[in-house]
């Protein structure tokens, strides 16, 4: 899916095609960081080598978004009971990982559902292609310990 959105977020096209594959840009980086994140859930849960499972898709399938910016929501703040119950300080990290998560979350928000006279830029799709690409390379080189209850909150936050 990042693939597709640096695509998209390629300069081509002119008027309200132009806008629209921008929007389509910065919707389809939210996407990538979401299923990102799902994959890395049920990776570490079923294992990448049982991806073609049935159980593997039910764990992919059992995040949902707003569970997802639930928990990012508590990472951004210093005195989260989620940092106390894990016992650690909070990460600059996975504080990072979250912030992008909720950023790139509301500009889909925006790009798919806001006013088409709010007027994008090629530079404003590549950057949230690059947030994307940010956050799924940090969670990947993030502490196991600390990943692993990144990725276990994810999967049973309500």
């Amino acid at each position: 899916m990042l693939n597709v959105a640096r695509h998209l977020a390629k300069p081509h096209g002119r008027g309200q095609r132009k806008q629209a594959l921008i929007r389509r840009s910065i919707s389809t980086s939210y996407y990538a960081a979401f299923h990102g994140i799902l994959q890395a859930v049920a990776d570490m849960i079923v294992l990448q080598k049982n991806r073609r499972l049935g159980l593997y898709e039910t764990v992919y399938r059992r995040v949902q978004h707003r569970s997802l910016r639930d928990v990012c929501k508590a990472l951004q703040q210093s005195n989260s009971p989620v940092w106390a119950e894990w016992g650690e300080p909070p990460d600059p990290s996975l504080v990072g990982i979250a912030s992008n998560l909720l950023y790139l979350h509301q500009a889909r928000e925006v790009a798919d559902y806001g006013r088409p006279e709010s007027a994008y830029s090629w530079a404003d799709a590549d950057r949230h292609a690059t947030f994307a690409e940010e956050l799924l390379g940090t969670l990947t080189v993030l502490n196991d310990d600390l990943r692993r209850k990144f990725l276990v909150a994810v999967l049973i936050a309500k």
